[in-house]
């Protein structure tokens, strides 16, 4: 298990990637890397917002966002 510092530059959020996830695709989870990810946000009370990495894929230029 995995918990990554997210940041694009106007906030931060943490990703929390349970380890079959993270086998998967830990590899592209650099530092200065550009990534999409995917996932369900965590809201408990008490802690702060956390997204629970469902999919992560890199980021290329020409790359068009699909929901």
């Amino acid at each position: 298990m995995a918990f990554i510092l997210l940041d694009d530059g106007t906030g931060e959020i943490e990703l929390v990637c349970f380890p079959k996830k993270l086998a998967e695709w830990g590899h592209m989870l650099q530092y200065d890397a550009v990534v999409i990810v995917k996932g369900t946000i965590s809201a408990r009370d008490e802690e702060d917002v956390k997204i629970l990495a469902n999919q992560v894929t890199p980021m290329v230029s020409n790359q068009q966002f699909s929901h």
